[in-house]
């Protein structure tokens, strides 16, 4: 069960008690939790084993910890990678590491041959578990840029609907002197034209 579904469930579990009383609403919150297969003490300690596995053979290989990089991005699965590495200096200097490496990865997805993916950044920023990432990562400038991000695409793209549909002609000019053939193609198809306008 993903945080954001065991969150959701918790927020039912509480406006139900009044339905099924307090033993019942107990019942009922064991039940979601253990649907969460990290919150169970022995798969987390299995999380735990398996994470450090994996640290311990990107260093000896070289490799890339991919299940440790894809646990932190859940709440309870980042959380378990900071409590485990959080113990020690080594442990610390780690964390930082994968830290670093997930905003490589986020930016890599974010930022793409020199051009922007304002959508990808919107996704980021409104995923929960992400948002925690980057504000561990990066602190509030690092949250803050990926809401800019996110605005910019919006105004971008609401900017270009209005323009466009008022002055077709003026706005593949202004294409024709800044973009490729293949790139101009490409946006004035994304771009509704209106019908009457030529």
């Amino acid at each position: 069960i993903s945080s954001k579904s065991t969150a959701t469930a918790k927020d039912l579990a509480k406006e139900t008690e009044k339905y099924i009383g307090k033993q019942g609403n107990e019942a009922l919150k064991k039940l979601i939790e253990s649907g969460n297969k990290l919150t169970d003490p022995g798969q987390a300690a299995l999380t735990r084993n398996n994470l450090l596995s994996d640290i311990q053979k990107s260093s000896t290989t070289g490799s890339r910890p991919s299940y440790t990089l894809d646990l932190m991005k859940t709440n309870t699965g980042n959380k378990i990678v900071k409590d485990t590495l959080n113990k020690s200096p080594s442990g610390r200097k780690m964390l930082k590491s994968l830290q670093r490496m997930q905003m490589d990865d986020l930016f890599s997805s974010v930022i793409k041959d020199g051009s922007i993916d304002f959508e990808k950044a919107s996704d980021i920023i409104s995923d929960p578990a992400m948002r925690a990432l980057v504000q561990d990562a990066l602190g509030k400038e690092g949250v803050d840029f990926f809401k800019s991000m996110e605005k910019y695409g919006q105004n971008m793209a609401k900017n270009i609907r209005q323009f466009a549909l008022k002055e077709p002609a003026f706005f593949e000019s202004i294409l024709d002197r800044y973009l490729s053939d293949g790139a101009k193609g490409v946006l004035l198809a994304l771009v509704p034209f209106s019908k009457g306008a030529t």
